[in-house]
């Protein structure tokens, strides 16, 4: 999501994430950003203030081809990640959202992927990927396309739990150029993980062959 080039991002320190979710319809205010870009557009945490809130809220962005700028405000819903409520739910479905839960998870556990960890910049753009043009980023690369195809197809691995952890702040305003939408995790501190890692199911795939194999000789069929 592009941000508004209203000057460098504020300097702030920021309390531990919080442990509660809102529910229903938020006002959201935009107040800073990490700091950490790709392709001259800002990533992961975007910190708001949610109802007011002296504790501000980080999320992540998951749409890309509209701007937002610093003090800007709106409404949004917010729903669970798998309602099939949220802004692109007609059009990347539900496992569209559950890849991004299992993206964002990699990026908050520095989750190493293709033989690199995953981070804000590669994770965010592989999300903006999945919706909504992040491919026109001039950071994309193979890379991220090999983030999203990953994530696809370990949606059916993971328990309904594990997507329970994220919501989506959807905005009630969708006109052309803003606001944007958004996605939480919602457990403060401790950090989601996938229940099973890339490596581990193609080692687990592996094993599975093997013990085919196995099988194969000692049975005449």
């Amino acid at each position: 999501m592009r941000v508004a080039r209203l000057g460098f991002f504020l300097a702030i320190v920021l309390a531990a994430f919080p442990s509660f979710s809102f529910a229903g319809t938020v006002n959201m205010d935009f107040v800073t950003v990490g700091g950490a870009s790709i392709g001259g557009e800002y990533v992961y945490p975007y910190y708001f203030s949610i109802n007011g809130s002296g504790t501000l809220t980080p999320l992540i962005c998951d749409t890309y081809d509209k701007s937002i700028g610093f003090g800007e405000t709106w409404t949004a819903n917010v729903v669970s990640l798998n309602s099939g409520q949220g802004l692109w739910s007609g059009t990347a479905g539900t496992k569209g959202y559950e890849a991004a839960a299992i993206i964002f998870s990699w990026l908050l556990n520095g989750t190493v992927v293709d033989g690199q960890a995953v981070t804000a910049a590669t994770g965010n753009l592989a999300i903006w990927g999945l919706f909504d043009g992040g491919r026109s980023n001039s950071g994309w690369t193979s890379y991220e396309q090999n983030l999203i195809n990953t994530a696809l197809g370990m949606t059916l691995a993971q328990s309904s739990a594990f997507y329970s952890q994220f919501t989506v702040y959807v905005p009630t305003d969708t006109q052309a150029n803003g606001p944007q939408e958004f996605i939480r995790y919602n457990n403060g501190g401790l950090t989601p993980a996938p229940l099973a890692e890339p490596a581990s199911l193609v080692t687990l795939a592996g094993s599975l062959l093997a013990l085919g194999g196995v099988v194969r000789r000692r049975v005449k069929i």
